[in-house]
């Protein structure tokens, strides 16, 4: 068998991830109409959809060796190599992911006063 014992999982695109564009239209839709929670809910998805497609994106690598692994394509030694430069990735990109999640939390809050008290802006 060669390939595709995970239907080339390591080459797919989160499905929501084409929706983005309607997706951030919506929550100002929302907000715009006075739905505020469920606008809120609405950024939460599409924080966590960028997420995962970052962490998607850095695992393709391992998927793709434990699919052509298991097709019988590679051997184990790719998979591992693979593993092995995932959390090499990790070390080096984990402060730098603790930083920008702070950061795009206080930008969530910031949004949130100004929205609050216009005002404020000018």
């Amino acid at each position: 068998m060669s390939g595709g014992s995970f239907d080339y999982l390591c080459h797919q695109d989160c499905e929501l991830s084409s929706y983005t564009h309607q997706i951030v239209a919506m929550r100002d839709q929302l907000r715009k109409d006075g739905y505020e929670d469920a606008a809120k809910r609405t950024d939460y998805v599409l924080q966590h959809l960028e997420k995962a497609q970052r962490v998607a994106s850095e695992l393709k690598d391992v998927w793709q060796a434990m699919e052509w692994w298991k097709s019988c394509d590679w051997n184990e030694d790719e998979l591992r190599a693979a593993a092995e430069k995932l959390c090499l990735l990790e070390k080096r990109t984990s402060t730098l992911s603790d930083q920008r999640s702070a950061l795009q939390g206080l930008a969530y809050h910031i949004r949130g006063l100004l929205e609050r008290f216009p005002y404020a802006d000018t």
